[in-house]
């Protein structure tokens, strides 16, 4: 009887554990090995952002520093789901998991790489993501979402060179108090192709973030044309709106950015070059 009590605890601890959901909070992944300590076998690689399906502690503790922090856990052994999507099961160190879900990123696969960035809000589903691209690739971002201010990696290391350069366009809409008719099918104003820093300690680019100075330029236009652009593309009510403005920089008409851009230029390991192009279009608002 004392023996199944104790079975029985232990079987309620373990239950009290496994139920609490943990997440890989290393942007690299989290190594899997074979037994709880860093020299035992690696056998698999959990992606960041995934979720730990079951865990048992160890009581096996663990001190490592990371970029300059001390980071302390256990060594926990675990089943989750590893890069290839199979279910893998082994020991993992527990100072790179996290009860909070992080932002999962962004995975853009071409034919010979990958570009991963950091979390976008997308309303593209998970199946066009999971698509092979061809050399331009067109995404729709939610009202949250922006290029700016992302960490980009390029998953390959079979090229020579490997360059990436970000712009963005803008629009101009008309408001009226919270609706907007946006002209994005007339002039734009397009920003020159800027070249991103590659920060080398980190493995990763790093986007642009845009000025307010930036997201309000605009190509010089005349009045009338653009009145005649609404009345064509808004309609007679938009149109009305507008009817006494002397300029364009007067409300209700308004600049906004409507699109960004990423072009990554390849140089092969024969020097041929090639691009390829990611279209963000953004939401314009009020």
């Amino acid at each position: 009887m004392k023996h199944l009590l104790a079975i029985l605890f232990l079987f309620q601890i373990h239950l009290s554990v496994a139920q609490k959901t943990l997440y890989v909070s290393a942007e690299n992944g989290l190594i899997v090995r074979s037994g709880p300590n860093k020299n035992a076998n690696r056998i698999g690689k959990i992606n960041y952002a995934e979720e730990i399906i079951s865990f048992q502690n160890t009581n096996r503790f663990l001190e490592i520093i990371d970029d300059g922090l001390v980071i302390k856990g256990e060594w926990y052994q675990v089943s989750a789901n590893e890069e290839s999507g199979n279910v893998i099961e082994g020991y993992v160190f527990s100072g790179f998991l996290t009860s909070k879900e992080p932002k999962k990123k962004i995975n853009i696969k071409f034919e010979k790489f990958s570009i991963q960035f950091d979390h976008i809000a997308l309303l593209d589903s998970e199946k066009t993501l999971s698509n092979i691209q061809k050399d331009t690739v067109k995404l729709n971002c939610d009202v949250a979402g922006s290029l700016e201010n992302k960490k980009i990696k390029i998953l390959s290391t079979s090229f020579k060179k490997i360059e990436i350069y970000q712009r963005f366009q803008n629009s101009i809409t008309v408001m009226n108090e919270g609706p907007h008719c946006d002209l994005v099918n007339w002039k734009h104003y397009d920003s020159h192709w800027e070249k991103i820093p590659f920060i080398k300690n980190n493995n990763v680019f790093k986007t642009v973030e845009y000025s307010t100075i930036d997201k309000n330029q605009f190509i010089p236009i005349d009045i009338e044309e653009l009145k005649n652009a609404v009345e064509e593309h808004c309609g007679a009510y938009w149109s009305k709106l507008i009817t006494n403005l002397k300029n364009a920089t007067e409300y209700p008409f308004g600049v906004s950015t409507n699109k960004m851009f990423i072009k990554i230029v390849i140089t092969d390991k024969k020097d041929s070059v090639s691009e390829k192009i990611i279209e963000f279009t953004i939401p314009m608002g009020c």
